[in-house]
């Protein structure tokens, strides 16, 4: 009998110690709210939409205890358009010799990485150092009701954010390998990354790229600096930096970015696109309110969107209340004043070409009421 109770509590405490040294954890955010949309000249669009305030999304992340301060961590995160049910993003870049074009489960980010006192080497795919920068200093976090995607657009062959290079990069790069810079006293912290193009250079764009992000935080200042080059076969590559710094205190946190992106397609005129951004966050009873102004400009392209005399300005203003720890709700108005061919639009309103975007000075307006759930 002892030395069955002597083998069950050796079997306990060994199971002990191997949970106490690995953990793995399902995490998620839903966000879901009411909108309605008018673009230029067409009626007003009103839809259940998400990403008002957060990307609804859904992972798995975890961590072991190596031993002698190392750990392994892996992070597996994927979108859900939760007003539909989707999971994930769709992906039309074919593998080549005539391959099925794949889907992105994990869209938003797959890695794998080991950390110590040296900081961390993180594999997979990831956020670029640009985009992190752009993120960090912007009131609606880039890619909310007003983040700077309304003004950099998407992938499309004439695409603003990537001035038509196809360059697949402008947020996240795949087979990237990451270095992150432990924290230290000094305040200093900052990323390295390169991404192998793999010999792909397909409508999703190359991923060949090479960026860093470095950055000093003390107290209430924060301030940081990027560049990113992504390689386009048969043409130049495409270019981006920007530089952004808050400053916040009990009563007010702002922030300042300029971003500039730059390419030359072959046997036409260089283009190039600068986004200024000024922003503030004002606690107010449970929530905050949260403004942004944005202005964009264009010079060199010939295409409608990207020419010298294309650019838009957003204005937004709103407002976070917490319910809870976890749960919030949120309004925002805002309104994209476009000059030009530029058909910039907040999400959920008639498309390009239908009434809008054809025509010079068209503005997108928009509000929305949502909740938001982390789980």
């Amino acid at each position: 009998m002892k030395k069955s109770i002597s083998i069950g509590s050796l079997l306990g405490a060994c199971i002990g110690a191997a949970s106490a040294q690995s953990s793995v954890a399902l995490f998620g955010v839903i966000d879901l709210g009411v909108r309605a949309v008018k673009n230029g000249d067409g009626g007003t669009v009103a839809s259940l939409t998400g990403n008002g305030l957060s990307t609804s999304r859904w992972g798995l992340r975890g961590t072991e205890d190596l031993g002698g301060g190392i750990k392994a961590g892996f992070w597996l995160e994927s979108a859900i358009g939760a007003d539909t049910g989707t999971a994930g993003s769709s992906n039309s870049a074919a593998a080549g010799n005539g391959a099925m074009a794949t889907s992105k489960f994990f869209d938003r980010r797959a890695t794998l990485g080991l950390s110590g006192a040296a900081g961390e080497v993180r594999l997979g795919r990831d956020y670029t150092p640009t985009f992190s920068n752009l993120s960090a200093f912007d009131a609606y976090g880039s890619t909310g009701f007003a983040g700077e995607a309304n003004l950099l657009g998407g992938g499309s062959p004439t695409a603003v954010g990537t001035l038509g290079s196809g360059a697949g990069t402008l947020a996240r790069a795949d087979n990237s390998v990451g270095y992150f810079l432990p924290r230290n006293a000094y305040g200093i912290y900052g990323t390295a990354m390169a991404a192998a193009g793999e010999g792909s250079n397909t409508s999703n764009g190359n991923n060949r790229y090479v960026g860093a992000r470095i950055g000093w935080r003390s107290g209430a200042l924060d301030m940081a600096g990027a560049y990113g080059r992504t390689r386009i076969p048969n043409d130049s590559d495409f270019r981006v930096w920007n530089a952004g710094a808050s400053y916040g205190t009990p009563a007010v946190k702002l922030l300042v970015l300029y971003h500039q992106a730059d390419f030359t397609p072959a046997g036409l005129p260089s283009r190039s696109q600068k986004l200024w951004v000024l922003g503030a966050k004002v606690p107010a009873g449970p929530g905050e309110f949260r403004a942004t102004y944005q202005r964009s400009a264009m010079r060199g392209g010939t295409a409608p969107g990207l020419r010298d005399q294309d650019g838009a300005r957003q204005f937004a203003l709103g407002y976070v209340y917490h319910l809870s720890k976890r749960t919030a709700l949120y309004t925002d108005a805002g309104r994209i004043q476009n000059r030009g061919r530029s058909s910039r639009t907040f999400t959920g309103g008639t498309t390009a070409g239908s009434n809008f975007g054809t025509v010079d000075n068209r503005n997108s307006t928009a509000f929305v009421l949502g909740v938001r759930h982390n789980f």
